[in-house]
Formats: structure tokens, sequence, C-alpha cells
């Protein structure tokens, strides 16, 4: 259940800066158990599973503006990417 409550708030909240306490806090559950909780459901540490969102985000937007003017920076900018290297 818990896993489900970040998982939504990661889709929701990803454009923007999101840190482990603010999953733990969601979760409503220890730094610890939130880690083995995605481990155990979706494979992957909350935070990675942060980074497969904002990049499946970007993906999707760099699909959408194929042909339009839109920079790959903004795009990643939107995406929640704030360094660029």
């Amino acid at each position: 259940y818990y896993v489900r409550r970040v998982r939504d708030f990661v889709h929701a909240n990803a454009a923007r800066r999101v840190s482990a306490a603010e999953m733990t806090e969601t979760a409503g559950v220890s730094a610890r158990a939130l880690y083995y909780g995605f481990q155990k459901y979706l494979g992957v540490t909350p935070m990675k599973y942060l980074k497969h969102v904002r990049l499946e985000n970007a993906r999707a937007a760099l699909r959408k503006a194929r042909g339009a003017r839109v920079s790959v920076t903004d795009i990643a900018l939107a995406a929640g990417y704030s360094n660029l290297s």
C-alpha cells in the first residue's frame, strides 16, 4: 500500500526536486522499509524509480515534440533534471 502511495507521489511530483525524506513521509514508514518495499515490489530503489519516471517523461515529451521547435534542454528541465551533465 505505501509503495503505491509513494509511486503515485513520484508520478505527480517528478518534475520538481523530490527528496528521500519526502518519500518516507508520504509512505508513513521508515526509509529502510520504503527501500525494501520498492525492491520487493518494483525491483528498484525509490530514487532509481524517480529517475526512471523522469526519463520516461522526458522521452514522451521528446516524442511529442518531434518537428516542433523545442530544445532538449527545455524538455530535460521540465522533466525534473536540474543538472544537465
